[in-house]
């Protein structure tokens, strides 16, 4: 359809994986910002808020070992 979308919500900038991790919340509002103050988002870019992941939509790309580890990061308070 020659259509991107770009999903984006404030609940993201509260993943915080570290200081050496490729994902930084706020690299991630900036880019948004920027989209949105350029008009990028139109017909071929659109903007959709992401749906909360489910346990079965997370094995459809992640291994079961893998979406344990990170709920126990999590519970650890390792990340937020």
């Amino acid at each position: 359809s020659g259509r991107t979308a770009f999903f984006y919500s404030d609940t993201m900038l509260k993943y915080y994986f570290g200081p050496e991790h490729p994902f930084q919340p706020i690299r991630y509002r900036r880019i948004f910002d920027t989209l949105t103050e350029i008009g990028a988002f139109g017909p071929n870019l659109v903007h959709l808020d992401p749906p909360m992941g489910t346990r079965e939509s997370l094995r459809l790309v992640h291994t079961d070992e893998y979406i344990n580890r990170i709920e126990e990061v999590v519970k650890e308070g390792l990340v937020t």
